[in-house]
Order: structure tokens, then sequence, then C-alpha cells
């Protein structure tokens, strides 16, 4: 499983996406251009050690992986109409 975040800014939102992600069971982070650096001091200080177990790829071309993908793909937004549930 996988974890894509696009244009996620703030420092702290990414960290603790990361330890979750890593608490959850996922290997792998892509995090597209315009996405907070994933080895910042911030980042890392509010990831408390995700870094250790995930793959985490920075600049990633998160169209191509989509198009790529052979899995459900899920994703949310604050703009969303419907709730991930709802689908």
């Amino acid at each position: 499983s996988a974890v894509l975040l696009d244009g996620l800014q703030d420092p702290g939102n990414l960290g603790s996406i990361l330890r979750s992600a890593a608490a959850a069971g996922v290997k792998q982070v892509f995090c597209s251009a315009g996405t907070a650096a994933a080895w910042s001091p911030k980042v890392l200080r509010a990831g408390m050690g995700a870094h250790f177990v995930l793959d985490i790829f920075e600049n990633a071309d998160l169209v191509a992986l989509c198009a790529a993908s052979r899995i459900p793909l899920l994703a949310t937004s604050s703009h969303a109409a419907q709730t991930i549930y709802d689908c």
C-alpha cells in the first residue's frame, strides 16, 4: 500500500501523515512537487521516527503513478462533495 500526497504544505501535517501511515503498515509515500520537504526538521520531528520504516519519494509524478496503478484508488479532499465512506 502507498500514500500519495499532492501539494501538502504544512510540515507538521506531513509528519503526522507519515507517522499515521507507518502505524497503519503503509510501506511507501509519494510526495508531489509542492509538498513540504519530507526530510526537513519540522517534518522529522512530527514524524517521530516514521521515516525509518517508510520509503519516501519526493517530487513524484502522481498522475503517472495513478495511471500505472492496477489497484483501486481512493482519494480525500476538503473540497469533495461525498465523503470517502459514501464511496
